[in-house]
């Protein structure tokens, strides 16, 4: 099975962002053309990935 991982970066609502509004349409459009496809969400914009500290280190 295919898998499409989709990295959501701005900090715009959904509404207002082009880049969300792109990759929904190109993922729609990927799994039009693959069915089976597994479409993973990181939204890093909306759920930043914490900053590494020592404590992350060690």
């Amino acid at each position: 099975m295919p898998s499409l991982l989709r990295i959501e970066a701005s900090a715009q609502l959904e509404d207002r962002s082009l880049t969300r509004h792109l990759t929904e349409i190109f993922a729609k459009r990927f799994r039009t053309d693959a069915p089976d496809t597994k479409v993973i969400v990181r939204d890093v914009g909306m759920n930043p990935i914490p900053a590494i500290d020592h404590q992350f280190i060690h």
